[in-house]
């Protein structure tokens, strides 16, 4: 079952090279590429998710699909690679066919690209800031372990405003993977309800470099409209 695997993941890497190859050497195709793209992407996340999901067995049933589960998620990231390349591809290609024509859309892609950023950039500003707010910090004494698929999650004991909470330790990170029973970590904790635990997301600080890059390109896209 896993050569199978290799070979569709394989066959499927090499005839979406092969399209995107013609594709930008002959400019025809442009569908047949993406289909290809969106059914390949579409086939291993569902496979991702199946695998993800399966009970395990064994000595270690956390590690039974390990193989299985990687390569999807190998296969999801180099296809949507292939995808976006594609798409960049004929996004330029378009706006060099129209510039000869005399139709410039350049400043305006640039100034679309930039309003994306900002409002993305936006929404993580606002998801940070309600962090912020909502999750406090404090510390928790690991006092068992909670044994699931053949991982090991931490149970923490942790006081909030003299009431003492027990939870389990969803999210594991470097910190908590080497840390042993009886140990003291640092925790966050939901301040509306302390007895649920927060998960801190760092992709929220996306927002700096997207309202940087929206500015430069802001910036630009004035100049390119008065030359």
């Amino acid at each position: 079952m896993a050569i199978l695997y290799i070979i569709i993941f394989i066959l499927l890497l090499i005839f979406l090279i092969v399209n995107l190859i013609k594709y930008l050497k002959y400019k025809t195709k442009w569908v047949r590429l993406f289909l290809l793209n969106i059914f390949s992407i579409a086939l291993f996340m569902i496979l991702l998710i199946y695998y993800s999901n399966l009970p395990g067995y064994g000595f270690m049933p956390g590690l039974s699909y390990l193989f299985e589960v990687l390569l999807s998620f190998c296969a999801v990231i180099l296809y949507s690679i292939i995808l976006i390349i594609a798409i960049v591809s004929k996004l330029i290609l378009f706006l060099l066919e129209k510039k000869k024509q005399g139709k410039n859309y350049f400043p305006k892609i640039i100034i679309i690209i930039a309003i994306f950023l900002f409002v993305f950039g936006s929404y993580n500003l606002i998801l940070d800031l309600k962090n912020d707010l909502n999750v406090g910090t404090t510390n928790g004494k690991i006092i068992n372990y909670d044994d699931q698929k053949g991982f090991k999650k931490p149970i923490v004991e942790y006081k909030i405003n003299n009431e003492i909470y027990k939870a389990t330790i969803e999210v594991l990170n470097n910190s908590i993977l080497n840390s042993n029973l009886g140990d003291t970590i640092e925790i966050h904790y939901n301040k509306k309800n302390p007895a649920e635990l927060a998960y801190l997301s760092y992709y929220e600080n996306l927002y700096i470099p997207c309202f940087f890059i929206s500015i430069i390109l802001f910036i630009v896209s004035i100049k390119k409209n008065k030359k």
